[in-house]
């Protein structure tokens, strides 16, 4: 593990590594879905949104970064109940 904090630079590379030509799309369905609660309502409900969007884990395999479908059309749908 480093010694010291990941950069803002840093996650941006490894965003744009993961999402490719998608990541502009998946960007902007998160931050219309961030905006279209109130701020303390977002922290009340953030975990709970990801939980109905995130993608699938393929059976036989954990942890983080595993490849998967991100469903946008899902953001979307959240971002417009409120």
């Amino acid at each position: 593990m480093k010694d010291r904090p990941i950069t803002p630079e840093e996650v941006w590379r490894y965003l744009q590594a993961k999402f490719g030509g998608h990541l502009e799309a998946a960007t902007d369905a998160m931050q219309r879905l961030a905006k279209s609660r109130q701020p303390a309502t977002l922290a009340v409900e953030a975990f709970s949104l990801y939980e109905q969007f995130r993608p699938e884990i393929v059976s036989g395999k954990a942890g983080w970064g595993q490849k998967g479908k991100l469903d946008l059309g899902q953001i979307a749908l959240l971002a417009r109940r409120k």
